[in-house]
């Protein structure tokens, strides 16, 4: 039989699935455990409650906040989109000057890292995956105003 720590989980309490609460003998307060299907992880998160309700209440909260993406969790920095713009200015530094012209490279780096309205400052820190169609539309709606202006 496995030994008992402070950290062992005394109390499981499965709300959904996704979703489950457990309190340990080292806190008065129960966590929540959320899985996060794109990182494919789990975010354990204290509820600050000693209540088993009020704590089922803040995991559902903590739970729909993480789904509406109002949580800050660090995204992995291969599905960043600046990681892909640089391997693009990379990869275009490689054929500048054989099979394009000598300005291929810089041309795009200018335009994706311009200040102000540059491609990286708009969707730079965000995850490749979660970019759509309408935030797309959105980022050339705003950039044709700051041209016109």
């Amino acid at each position: 039989m496995p030994k008992k720590t402070r950290n062992s989980k005394t109390h499981k309490k499965n709300i959904r699935r996704g979703l489950s609460l457990y309190k340990t003998d080292a806190s008065p307060y129960w966590f929540a455990r959320i899985w996060v299907s794109g990182e494919k992880k789990y975010v354990v998160r204290s509820t600050k409650e000693s209540s088993q309700l009020a704590a089922e209440e803040i995991a559902e909260e903590l739970f729909y906040d993480l789904k509406q993406k109002r949580f800050v969790e660090a995204i992995p920095k291969d599905r960043l989109f600046i990681h892909y713009a640089d391997m693009l200015v990379k990869q275009q530094r490689r054929i500048a000057g054989k099979t394009k012209s000598k300005r291929y490279a810089s041309d795009d780096e200018s335009i994706l890292h311009r200040k102000g309205d540059g491609v990286v400052d708009y969707f730079g820190r965000r995850d490749v995956a979660s970019i759509t169609t309408p935030d797309i539309r959105e980022y050339l709606t705003r950039s044709s105003y700051a041209i016109i202006s």
